[in-house]
């Protein structure tokens, strides 16, 4: 399968990526018969889509197990401009790691002050147990991912401002 005809089977799955994706490189592990294939992408990429992405990379490689990764970088200004407005983008990810959220995952504020990004909490007992949980290094991570970038993160209590 060609380049062509891997994006032709992807946009014609997903007409509403089309032209926003580009394969960016492919790590190729060949002993292993393992690669890596990295995207960009100028919309972010939900679960469906990413999904569908997969499948047909899979259908390109079938003799190779592939992987993927999907960035979005030219969202990361509209990120550290409005960060309430990527908060959904990241509530997934978590509760998937922390489940004990579920109840006040909704009313953390993403904020933007200084040039860094402060998610603020409600209560005490939230704050507390996000802070030992260390969920500000899962969020970094996350926001590399997805941005490319490593903003400065701070949690903090919302009577604390």
């Amino acid at each position: 399968m060609s380049a062509a005809s891997f994006f032709d089977a992807v946009y014609k799955a997903l007409p509403e990526i089309t032209d926003c994706l580009q394969l960016d490189h492919i790590d190729y592990l060949a002993g292993k018969k393992k690669a890596v294939a990295f995207f960009t992408s100028d919309v972010l990429i939900g679960d469906r889509q990413f999904d569908i992405i997969r499948r047909q990379l899979r259908r390109a490689f079938p003799q190779i197990q592939m992987t993927m990764r999907v960035a979005s970088p030219k969202l990361a200004d509209d990120f550290l401009a409005d960060p309430e407005k990527f908060a959904g983008v990241f509530e997934p990810i978590l509760l998937k790691h922390y489940p004990a959220m579920t109840p006040t995952i909704h009313r953390i504020a993403w904020k933007r002050e200084n040039g860094s990004l402060v998610l603020e909490f409600e209560d005490q007992f939230t704050y507390e147990y996000m802070s030992r949980q260390e969920v500000r290094g899962k969020l970094l991570t996350a926001i590399q991912d997805i941005f490319l970038i490593r903003p400065e993160l701070s949690l903090r209590l919302k009577q604390d401002t």
